[in-house]
């Protein structure tokens, strides 16, 4: 009668030589010689589960089976744009910042329109924009500076976005769409006493979406309510790149 090894019952089978004086959390391995030894368990047996870091989402939550991974996590890759600047303005225009000439002064004196515009021409875009947005999905992260002029003048500072569909499709638009980014208005204390300010949540107009598109530009502008304002600006813009 045959009695095969197969057809054993566990109690009839016996367990590898050494495995009595064997550490525990050890197993029989072939090694590098070629030789069987117990040797420990470095773990290497598979993933038993998955668990969600910040950030990051799974499915199923269990974290066991066939597991879906998705990343909620935004990028850290920011860019910062510093700028020091000064405006001699009067009541009534909204000025942009200029291109800097000559002893390279950085003036609000672009006259974009009656306060609050909704449109600028692409002139003005180019002349006054003081960011061109390098790839589509940036979005802005920080607007933040330092003012200080005349006491009693009232300066009310806008960062715009204004986009020009590149390359240029058609006609040639005279004019452009502009939203209002965010708005800062300030009351002067005088030349010795600079007032700050600090914007972190921005506003998405109507159509627009959150996020940039290629080549759209950030301009900032100025105006007053005053007769003429005299005021020195050193700011700051910081925008978060995909």
């Amino acid at each position: 009668m045959s009695n095969l090894h197969k057809n054993l019952v566990d109690a009839q089978i016996h367990v590898p030589k050494g495995f009595a004086t064997a550490a525990n959390d050890t197993k029989l391995t072939k090694n590098s010689t070629g030789i069987l030894e117990w040797a420990a368990d470095s773990g290497g047996g598979g993933v038993s589960s998955i668990v969600a870091g910040t950030g990051i989402t799974i499915s199923p939550v269990t974290g066991l089976g066939d597991v879906t991974i998705n990343s909620s996590a935004t990028s850290n890759n920011f860019v910062s744009r510093n700028i020091k600047c000064y405006g001699s303005i009067a009541t009534g225009v909204e000025f942009g910042l200029g291109s800097p000439v000559g002893n390279n002064e950085h003036k609000f004196i672009t006259n974009l329109g009656t306060p609050s515009i909704t449109t600028m021409t692409p002139r003005n875009m180019t002349t006054s924009s003081i960011w061109v947005n390098p790839t589509a999905g940036s979005t802005l992260k920080n607007w933040n500076g330092w003012i200080y002029g005349t006491a009693g003048e009232i300066v009310t500072l806008s960062l715009l976005r204004v986009k020009l569909t590149c390359p240029i499709e058609g006609t040639y638009p005279s004019s452009v769409p502009v939203c209002r980014a965010a708005t800062q208005i300030l009351t002067m204390t005088g030349n010795a006493t600079p007032l700050c300010f600090n914007i972190a949540s921005f506003t998405t107009c109507a159509s627009w979406a959150a996020t940039m598109q290629a080549n759209e530009v950030l301009v900032l502008s100025a105006s007053t309510t005053a007769s003429t304002s005299v005021f020195t600006l050193n700011t700051n813009i910081m925008v978060g790149l995909i």
